[in-house]
């Protein structure tokens, strides 16, 4: 695809193979030339698991000399009160205007033999109230039967007609969105098809979401035994669970949607995405149309903090909502530290997959990650939008803005209170990190130096103070840059420790002011 090209992709069924389906396709072609009819076979897979294209595949294997296809959406017909009606137009639907007209009257006959039946539930009359009509119950009973057995008739006429006009000798059906109507249609069309259509000559494909569809009718029929609710495995002689995408499948598969701009996201989807196909098409159409606009919006735009800030908003909503309101929390769990291990613990819980992508991208400018999730957010969380398109280096009326934020933090009074709770006394304090969401701060109290990181999340937790240690003449002090680009302060044996570059732009000044602090709590 050409680099300044964004093609977007539709989430409709294809007949183009890219996920190597065409073994299956090719297979189950053959078995169609080779079996016994009449057969019912079942694909079976999850919404947007690729059943529809499967079958498409399945068709263009058939080729257009050996079989007669007949498409039926099941949920395109669902207000139809008896699905054979539609069916057997369906079966019509591929012949050309003068092979229809031969095969007109036995539609007719179809559609007079369902008359009485389609009668009968107008009425809404119960099995008992019938009983009490005694012997009018009995004769309508017969007519019954006797139209049952003309429908079978008409339309084993019907398919000998077809075979005869077309000469095929096998109709091949494909039955589509079964599980998306209601349960009284599912089964109707389920029994329409055990019942009239068990006809020699007929293979059946129903592509459905087995759970899904056994779900339905156990809710609309909380009594019907359990061997009814899984009707689906009394009609179907051979099912199939249609496979998640292998890793290599789903490499070629993203690869062959993103443009190669967004090559650097390519492995963040693979590990983050899962292995629905349409779930997939879905999100990259998202990336797509972010990544538009981001590239225009934010100033240092990298494609890897997008895709990353969308897949934790795709897997992970609460994460996404308190990382919304606080950036900085995506640095925290870069760290390893208590609070770290907490919010991980809270919001992650065991998707290692999701915190190693996390991690790989620089997330220590709150700032900027701001103008991220302003773009991606559509749930119209408070989020700071006073940072975007601004220059890393912040200016004095940028600190001062960040001041005016409704969240109280912690004023010297604040903290000399919370030391003094803690059993020392504030000597000094010197704030290292500032955002209009997070403060961090070097406290020192006798002979102990502490870090005190502000925020609504550590007060609601009480886990303001992150770590208290000793100091001494030789605690080391080093500022310096991280491998991820950041500017981090090591005090003694806590490292990588996060500090503003716009409130410390030159470390080694900031090195001293730190060994100051420690002089002050050793005196």
């Amino acid at each position: 695809m050409p680099k300044d090209q964004i093609k977007y992709h539709n989430d409709e069924p294809t007949s183009v193979d890219l996920l190597d389906r065409a073994q299956y396709a090719s297979s189950f072609a053959d078995f169609c030339r080779q079996c016994t009819t009449p057969l019912t076979v079942g694909l079976y897979a999850t919404w947007g698991g690729g059943k529809t294209s499967l079958m498409r595949q399945i068709e263009q294997q058939l080729g257009e000399n050996d079989f007669h296809v007949v498409w039926f959406n099941a949920w395109e017909h669902q207000l139809v009160q008896d699905p054979i009606l539609a069916l057997s137009h369906a079966i019509a639907a591929g012949l050309n205007n003068k092979e229809q007209e031969k095969i007109k009257k036995i539609l007719s006959l179809v559609a007079v033999a369902l008359g009485s039946q389609v009668l009968k539930v107008s009425t809404g009359l119960k099995l008992l109230e019938l009983i009490k009509l005694g012997d009018v119950y009995e004769e309508e009973q017969f007519l019954n039967r006797d139209a049952s057995l003309k429908l079978k008739m008409h339309i084993e006429q019907l398919i000998k007609k077809i075979k005869r006009i077309t000469g095929k000798e096998k109709l091949v059906f494909f039955i589509d969105d079964l599980d998306r109507c209601s349960a009284d249609q599912s089964l109707r069309l389920l029994e329409a098809l055990k019942l009239y259509l068990n006809i020699d000559g007929c293979v059946f494909f129903l592509g459905v979401d087995r759970e899904a569809l056994q779900h339905s009718i156990k809710v609309k029929y909380a009594d019907m035994p359990s061997d009814e609710i899984h009707y689906l495995d009394k009609i179907i002689q051979l099912p199939f669970t249609i496979p998640m995408i292998e890793p290599s499948q789903l490499s070629n598969f993203v690869l062959a949607l993103l443009p190669e701009e967004l090559s650097d996201c390519r492995h963040i989807l693979e590990k983050g995405l899962g292995a629905n196909p349409r779930q997939v098409k879905r999100f990259i159409n998202n990336l797509l149309f972010n990544h538009q606009l981001a590239k225009n919006k934010i100033k240092y735009y990298e494609s890897k903090v997008l895709c990353t800030i969308l897949l934790i908003q795709h897997r992970k909503p609460d994460l996404y909502r308190i990382v919304s309101k606080n950036p900085s929390i995506m640095l925290q769990i870069q760290q390893d530290n208590e609070e770290s291990k907490n919010i991980k613990a809270d919001y992650l819980g065991d998707d290692f997959d999701l915190e190693e992508i996390i991690k790989d991208i620089d997330a220590s400018d709150s700032e900027l990650l701001s103008n991220y999730i302003y773009l991606t957010d559509a749930s119209g969380a408070q989020v700071d939008t006073s940072f975007q398109v601004k220059e890393k280096a912040a200016t004095e009326e940028q600190v001062a803005a960040d001041d005016s934020e409704s969240f109280q933090f912690y004023n010297e009074v604040d903290l000399s209170n919370l030391m003094e709770e803690s059993g020392g006394e504030l000597r000094k304090a010197l704030p290292i990190f500032r955002t209009n969401k997070q403060r961090t701060w070097l406290v020192a109290t006798a002979g102990t130096l502490s870090c005190i990181l502000d925020d609504e999340n550590t007060r609601a937790k009480k886990s303001v103070i992150q770590w208290a240690q000793n100091v001494s003449k030789n605690t080391q002090v080093k500022a310096h840059v991280s491998q991820k680009g950041s500017s981090v302060i090591d005090i003694g044996n806590r490292s990588n420790w996060l500090y503003s570059k716009r409130l410390h732009p030159d470390p080694s000044s900031l090195e001293d002011q730190v060994r100051e602090l420690i002089e002050i709590a050793l005196k």
